[in-house]
């Protein structure tokens, strides 16, 4: 019996070691959400000064004006409106917003800004401005 006892209390000893190294060997991060950079509500996203940069920047290297999706200068809007790249009843799912998104797995990704800005574009209604 009292090997069993002798046992149990070394059982629950290293039990209660484990347990405290363990707890104490938590750490905690706080992670901060990003806040992307936009323009105020009330200004409109400008096709021409804001998203197409983003495409002329991170998309126009697979994207040319050779055949498919051209996202260069001057093609871009008619491009991905007779691809059905933008879907305007639910912005979200459009794919100009979803195939580049930060956490997608497209080769080409947008930053958060970029993203958001690309979006809200989309939801003003994706005006050729």
């Amino acid at each position: 019996m009292d090997i069993k006892n002798g046992i149990l209390k070394r059982t629950l000893f290293c039990a209660l070691c484990f347990s405290v190294f363990f707890i104490n060997s938590c750490e905690w991060v706080t992670i901060e959400p990003i806040v992307p950079d936009l323009p105020p509500p009330d200004e409109e996203i400008s096709f021409s000064a804001e998203i197409q940069p983003i495409f002329t920047s991170k998309c126009v290297g697979c994207h040319p004006s050779i055949k498919g999706l051209d996202l260069t200068d001057g093609n871009a809007y008619n491009s991905i409106n007779n691809e059905n790249y933008i879907n305007s009843t639910t912005p979200s799912e459009s794919l100009i917003y979803k195939k580049p998104d930060p956490n997608g797995n497209h080769s080409a990704k947008y930053s958060i800004t970029e993203s958001a800005l690309v979006l809200r574009w989309i939801e003003e209604g994706s005006q050729n401005n």
